[in-house]
């Protein structure tokens, strides 16, 4: 039979350590569920910015939209064109995903 001799001060070391696994993996679990509660979807618009900014367009008679660039492409997140008027696309390239423009409406065409 082996027999294992530890003085106090080893035993303490040892207590020490397995308190310390036990804190570590209690941590890592911590961890794992705040993660598992971020959403990797981004706000919406109409969340991110307050909603006085969405609604004084004065300076905007035909209204205007919101347009967030994702993925490469721009796409339209909330349209206040007012009757006439049409939203259309920016033709500026998007800098980084998530970002977001207002852009003024323009007059609809006749067909």
């Amino acid at each position: 039979m082996l027999e294992i001799v530890m003085t106090a001060a080893q035993v303490t070391i040892a207590v020490a350590a397995i308190i310390l696994v036990l804190q570590v993996r209690n941590l890592i679990g911590l961890l794992e569920n705040l993660l598992a509660r971020i959403s990797t979807r981004p706000l919406s618009v109409q969340q991110s910015i307050p909603s006085e900014y969405l609604h004084r367009d004065s300076e905007h008679r035909g209204g205007f939209s919101v347009y967030v660039y994702r993925d490469g492409s721009w796409h339209l997140e909330s349209d206040f064109s007012r009757p006439g008027f049409e939203s259309i696309p920016p033709t500026i390239p998007g800098r980084y995903n998530g970002q977001v423009i207002k852009k003024e409406s323009t007059k609809r065409e006749l067909k």
